[in-house]
């Protein structure tokens, strides 16, 4: 009985190891996915949706891909960040987080009340998904080595380009 007080740090070493492996694995299997442009994120970016033949491939939504082109299109047109976020608030249309909620994706009832404003603006205006690309891998995290999600340079991201139907043309998105 005295070997006793070795089993339990063993299993939980051999335990560990194991967990590194799975992660691993798991790390170069979305990685695989993200170099062939297949979309692995949790939810679709603003104006697209998830395709309902493959949930790798992006698609139009038609709810939201009209407002994202009229943000482009004001953008385009001068005006500042601050008169869109209010424009679209007062037009009662829901920002990202809430449209979310409100179609049952996020539960937390902190985002019923969300609106919209500038940093998430700048965000979509500068994304380049609007052009038909994939573009993924901008952060990464190491749970097995305890690591939280930190930003990986540009050279580094999975870019694929003409993935999905673009919602902005080339020379709008660079204008804006």
């Amino acid at each position: 009985r005295t070997n006793d007080g070795y089993i339990v740090p063993l299993k939980n070493l051999i335990n560990e190891v194991y967990s590194r492996d799975i992660s691993r694995k798991s790390s170069s299997a979305l990685a695989i996915k993200q170099q062939r442009g297949e979309f692995i994120g949790s939810w679709a970016p603003y104006g697209y949706r998830k395709s309902t033949e493959d949930k790798h491939r992006l698609e139009p939504d038609p709810e939201t891909a009209p407002v994202l082109k009229d943000i482009f299109q004001w953008r385009l047109s001068g005006m500042g960040y601050l008169s869109i976020a209010r424009r679209l608030n007062d037009q009662g249309t829901p920002s990202p987080s809430r449209l979310h909620y409100l179609r049952g994706e996020i539960k937390s009832e902190r985002f019923a009340g969300s609106v919209w404003h500038v940093p998430i603006l700048k965000i979509i205006l500068r994304n380049e998904v609007y052009l038909g690309h994939t573009i993924q891998g901008r952060t990464k995290n190491d749970l097995a080595a305890g690591r939280k999600m930190c930003p990986v340079p540009r050279e580094d991201w999975a870019i694929v380009r003409n993935t999905h139907e673009p919602l902005i043309d080339e020379e709008t998105f660079r204008k804006v």
